[in-house]
């Protein structure tokens, strides 16, 4: 529970409350089934709920409740392949992987959860700007991309190369919907994703050992450096960047004072990942929440965490 500070009032330049905050207390609850959470909203127990699910979605959205949500800001959620292995080192693969999907079907099965990336960048992230014409789905192109790299399809419709079945280890902890429709929607070109659910814990020992060939990975943060925070060749570098043209571009947007050419370097990193394929977007993740009418207020701020100082209750 949050209690209220007697006497605070230093609010954000955003907010509308220049005073003490409006609520005396805030009760959080940890509800982890969504049926209960959700039953609890509706029913009055509690006043807004987080994680909303497509299946509650329209119970939550009329008769007395709405819906706010706002996509995080950051590195969308994307394919990142181990890029010296046997199968996320050919450019031919990443690059078919990049179109063979229409990310509609991704936010379709995510529901509120999700939301549209127009590149690596969330359209909620300072200096984003849209390159969706990397990530237009073509999956007739996808197959010949393949086709004309010597991947050939199988027997059992798996393609193989030199030996090399076109096959990924793809370990994952969350995203499951959309990683089970991966898997589905590349089997139809030939890819083979043999994807695991693991935790948390797991999948960090996993990028530690090297155990993986591709998997789902995403940074919240409200500022174009995520993009070295993920892509540097330095450090970790659990995914094996090393393009050099690459590391000048993330280095050079470090360096750069101006906030205008700062995105324009940016934009160049990203334009170099997306024409190579180093990495694959998907879709942003979204903070949802439910809310009864009568709390009004409820916000994000810049990193699409709840802002509560302007909350209150109309009845």
């Amino acid at each position: 529970m949050l209690s209220k500070r007697d006497g605070y009032a230093w609010a954000p330049p955003s907010s509308s409350n220049t005073g003490e905050a409006y609520l005396d207390t805030v009760t959080f609850q940890v509800l982890p089934e969504n049926s209960v959470r959700t039953g609890a909203l509706l029913s009055g127990q509690i006043d807004a709920m987080d994680s909303v699910q497509q299946q509650d979605e329209a119970m939550v959205s009329s008769g007395g409740f709405s819906i706010i949500s706002r996509p995080n800001p950051g590195f969308a959620v994307s394919i990142l392949f181990k890029l010296d292995g046997p199968v996320g080192s050919d450019p031919a693969v990443r690059r078919a992987m990049m179109i063979g999907i229409d990310r509609a079907d991704a936010l379709a099965v995510l529901g509120p959860t999700g939301a549209e990336t127009l590149g690596l960048l969330t359209p909620t992230t300072p200096g984003a700007v849209d390159l969706s014409e990397f990530l237009a789905p073509d999956p007739a192109e996808a197959a010949t991309i393949l086709d004309e790299a010597g991947w050939e399809e199988g027997e059992d419709g798996v393609r193989e190369k030199d030996g090399v079945r076109l096959e990924l280890d793809f370990p994952y902890f969350f995203d499951g919907p959309v990683v089970e429709l991966l898997q589905q929607e590349y089997a139809k070109l030939g890819i083979q994703l043999n994807i695991r659910q693991i935790t948390a814990g797991e999948f960090i020992a996993t990028q530690e050992s090297g155990d993986f060939d591709a998997t789902v990975g995403n940074l919240t943060r409200a500022d174009i450096d995520v993009l070295r925070s993920l892509m540097t060749s330095a450090g970790a570098n659990y995914f094996r960047f090393a393009d050099p043209s690459l590391q000048d571009l993330l280095v050079a947007q470090a360096a750069e004072p101006d906030a205008t050419a700062r995105a324009d370097i940016a934009q160049q990193a990203q334009e170099l990942v997306l024409e190579n394929a180093y990495a694959v977007p998907l879709h942003a993740m979204a903070g949802t929440y439910a809310v009864r009418d009568g709390v009004e207020g409820l916000a994000f701020e810049a990193s699409t965490r709840l802002s509560l100082i302007d909350t209150h209750l109309t009845d």
